[in-house]
């Protein structure tokens, strides 16, 4: 039976582009709860608040990509999830 490396390579490719969007989304959300934390005007904030709501929902779809990546019956957990 030959060996079929492409299916594999090609689920490794996508996994590793996940865990690449997973690890943006995090620094994103980092800066922009920071940028929250040290706003002065109302104004500010709330651009950054809804930038951080914007960027956990972008992290959540990373996230549930990553997790397509493995098989049936394979779960990973996330402490801040």
């Amino acid at each position: 039976m030959p060996c079929k490396p492409f299916p594999l390579l090609a689920n490794r490719l996508r996994r590793a582009a996940a865990a690449v969007r997973m690890f943006w989304h995090e620094v994103e959300i980092d800066v922009a709860s920071d940028a929250a934390t040290r706003a002065t005007c109302t104004q500010d904030r709330r651009h950054y608040l809804r930038r951080l709501v914007t960027q956990r929902g972008k992290l959540s779809m990373a996230r549930a990509d990553y997790q397509a990546t493995f098989a049936p019956g394979e779960r990973r957990t996330w402490g801040d999830a």
